[in-house]
C-alpha cells in the first residue's frame, strides 16, 4: 500500500466526513494538495509528517511502512506512547531554548 492510500485509509477511518479540505485546513495548504498526496502525485513535506500522524491518529511505523494491514486503531497504546514522546520531547527543546 502506498503512503498516499494510507493517507487517504486513516482520514477515511478516523473520521468518514472528514474532506481533503478539511485535513489541508490543518496544515494550512489546499485541498488539491492533500489530493496529490493522496493520489501519490506527491508527498507530503517531511517537516508535515509530525502534526500528519498526530491528526490522523497512526504510528510513523505505519504512516511510513504500514504494507498492506490496516491503521492502529485510535486508542492504540502505540499511538499514545509516540504521542507522549513527541510532547516530552517539544517540552525540552523548549527548556533547552
Amino acid at each position: 500500500m502506498t503512503l498516499g492510500r494510507r493517507i487517504k485509509l486513516a482520514r477515511e477511518r478516523l473520521d468518514p466526513k472528514m474532506t481533503q479540505g478539511k485535513l489541508a485546513d490543518t496544515f494550512g495548504i489546499s485541498d488539491k494538495a492533500v489530493s496529490g498526496w493522496e493520489r501519490d502525485k506527491d508527498i507530503p513535506d517531511i517537516q508535515k509528517m509530525p502534526e500528519l500522524r498526530r491528526v490522523l491518529r497512526v504510528t510513523y511505523a505505519w504512516l511510513m511502512e504500514g504494507g498492506n494491514s490496516p491503521p492502529p486503531a485510535i486508542d492504540d497504546p502505540e499511538v499514545l506512547i509516540e504521542d507522549r514522546a513527541i510532547n516530552l520531547y517539544r517540552k525540552e527543546q523548549r527548556r533547552v531554548a
